[in-house]
């Protein structure tokens, strides 16, 4: 943990540093981030924030829940990653302009600045009318590229299946 002094500026300067290492001031050109969790701890010489128990991360189109995530700064206020565990954990991203998604994974890795969102341990994302199942998923969000790998062994390899809708020919699946 970051050292608070005894002397009388040890308040003012542990508000100062949560000030400065609280999610809502991830990146001034980015939209806000926002943590809920049962238990948070810091520490600020590392640049590392703990959230534990029943974590809900919502950052732009994300909605994450887990049961830990751990977040890395670059600099004070500025987020790196996000490495989120759980049994398991899920995700939801509803654009404005796209179809909803949804995952989970045991484990998820998201990078703040490419926005990638690395998805392992019986990894599975639905979109509309497709299913992609595999050991681990790396999901580009801008762009939407989706890059998938099966396990160590035969048994996980990456599995995509396909829905056939009512209005496949109103989504763009007619001729």
């Amino acid at each position: 943990m970051f050292p608070v002094t005894r002397s009388g500026n040890g308040p003012l300067l542990f508000w100062l540093l949560l000030l400065l290492l609280t999610p809502a001031a991830v990146n001034a050109d980015s939209e806000e981030l926002e943590i809920d969790a049962d238990h948070w701890e810091v520490d600020g010489r590392e640049g590392i924030s703990i959230y534990e128990g029943n974590v809900v991360i919502r950052h732009k189109e994300l909605l994450i829940k887990a049961d830990r995530a751990v977040f890395t700064e670059r600099e004070p206020g500025v987020f790196e990653k996000a490495e989120m565990t759980g049994s398991p954990v899920t995700l939801v991203i509803t654009p404005e302009d796209g179809p909803r998604t949804e995952g989970e994974a045991e484990f998820m890795r998201y990078r703040f600045e490419d926005e990638v969102l690395l998805m392992e341990g019986t990894a599975r994302l639905k979109r509309p009318r497709q299913t992609l199942s595999a050991e681990s998923i790396e999901y580009t969000i801008p762009g939407e590229r989706i890059r998938a790998q099966r396990g160590e062994d035969d048994e996980g390899r990456v599995r995509t299946r396909f829905e056939r809708g009512e209005d496949s020919e109103q989504q763009g699946g007619g001729a």
